[in-house]
């Protein structure tokens, strides 16, 4: 099931704007609505909403939360086996496989641009060893 817009929604374009898959759609001061079909679940539509006129997939209210509040990924290196799939799963492509210096031959996902990164968890979901943790 994916989120929903409710009445509240004023048509401030925000949560359509920044949704990665374009599953928001709506007229400037108009409600808008997001195509389920589409929806991947990443609540960046509710951390951006003003009204909260954002639900999740359970039905319950999203709050507005500052970009800058928003969790990071942190990698547990002693844990992760450099697989990558989290890199390949990072919907707004904030993280990369490099070595941590030139004498290491092991690359290892790092979190290269914090500031597109939208703390959708897809990361988190799809690594096998639970190497991944979205922390303030």
């Amino acid at each position: 099931m994916s989120y929903s817009i409710t009445d509240k929604c004023i048509g401030c374009t925000l949560c359509a704007k920044k949704c990665p898959v374009n599953a928001i759609k709506g007229n400037l001061k108009e409600k808008h609505s997001i195509n389920s079909d589409k929806c991947i679940e990443c609540g960046v539509c509710g951390k951006v909403c003003p009204t909260s006129a954002i639900l999740n997939s359970n039905n319950e209210t999203c709050m507005k939360i500052k970009q800058s509040e928003w969790p990071k990924p942190v990698f547990d290196y002693n844990k992760c086996y450099s697989c990558g799939v989290c890199k390949e799963m990072c919907i707004e492509n904030c993280i990369e496989m490099k070595s941590q210096d030139e004498n290491d031959l092991v690359y290892k996902p790092f979190l290269v641009e914090p500031k597109k990164c939208i703390s959708c968890g897809a990361c988190v979901s799809v690594c096998g060893v639970n190497a991944i943790q979205l922390k303030n």
